[in-house]
């Protein structure tokens, strides 16, 4: 039988964030269960709508990919 994997998801991406301190406490917690469970840093995606030079809120896109 397969194990269970579960996403830990680490969805903050600017500099200086804190959330990797929360991520690596439940990561450690979670070892020993019966399931195995993954690290998904978004700062280690490629995602367009981060990497514009106006703040997304803005709704002023520069890169065409943001907009598909």
């Amino acid at each position: 039988m397969k194990t269970l994997e579960i996403g830990v998801l680490l969805g903050l991406t600017r500099t200086g964030r804190k959330g990797v301190v929360v991520a690596d406490w439940v990561l450690e917690h979670a070892a020993g269960r019966e399931a195995d469970y993954v690290l998904i840093d978004l700062a280690e995606h490629k995602l367009p709508h981060l990497e514009e030079p106006v703040p997304p809120m803005a709704g002023r896109y520069s890169d065409p990919r943001t907009l598909d």
